[in-house]
């Protein structure tokens, strides 16, 4: 930031991306402020995430990816290229990363400053564990928690007469209930965090 903006700290505040409006969704009052009139990259998550379930679950190379995630010796004996796949994953995983990032500095706040994600990256592998690695349970996580940050910052709006640190950690102590109750209960993929070496 000290070399591209010659400033320590917040960036200035940078034009972020146009908003879009669908017609008749934001006629309606509700609807309007949900998803009726948003950033490009909120439309954009709706269809990652419905093409990331087809993707994972209804296609060959899905299927090997999962394959690889549960029993990597098995791909290996199929032929299926584990290097190659993994690679891709990784950059894939990288480009989505890289959208929510795009997301939090372009279309959200505007400006860019360090460690402005303020930890959601943990937040993010919780929803993840939560949503028992699928990209609609993934969803349904990260819109939980989502609704707690937006409920905290509601909070701290209303000057309650309580310290805005303990408000502010709301979200933080729901991801850790959700994800103490989510390991006991799901099933993370067999081969996960385990290193395999294709061919020995």
């Amino acid at each position: 930031m000290q070399v591209i903006w010659k400033i320590r700290g917040a960036s200035p505040a940078v034009n972020g991306l146009k908003e879009l409006s669908i017609p008749l969704l934001n006629k309606i009052p509700v609807i309007d402020k949900l998803i009726g009139t948003q950033s490009p990259l909120v439309y954009l998550m709706f269809i990652l995430i419905i093409a990331g379930w087809i993707f994972m679950f209804k296609t060959p190379l899905g299927l090997r990816l999962r394959m690889i995630g549960e029993h990597p010796e098995a791909a290996d004996t199929l032929g299926i290229n584990i290097r190659r796949l993994q690679y891709f994953s990784v950059t894939l995983s990288g480009v989505l990363a890289g959208l929510g990032g795009a997301y939090l500095s372009l279309g959200q706040l505007k400006y860019f400053s360090m460690d402005m994600s303020a930890g959601r990256g943990y937040m993010a592998l919780a929803a993840n564990t939560f949503g028992q690695w699928n990209p609609l349970g993934g969803f349904g996580a990260s819109f939980l928690f989502s609704f707690t940050d937006a409920v905290q910052m509601r909070l701290q709006a209303l000057n309650l007469g309580i310290a805005s640190e303990l408000i502010q950690m709301l979200p933080y102590i729901l991801t850790i209930i959700v994800l103490a109750g989510a390991v006991i209960r799901s099933r993370a993929p067999e081969a996960l965090g385990k290193l395999y070496e294709p061919g020995k």
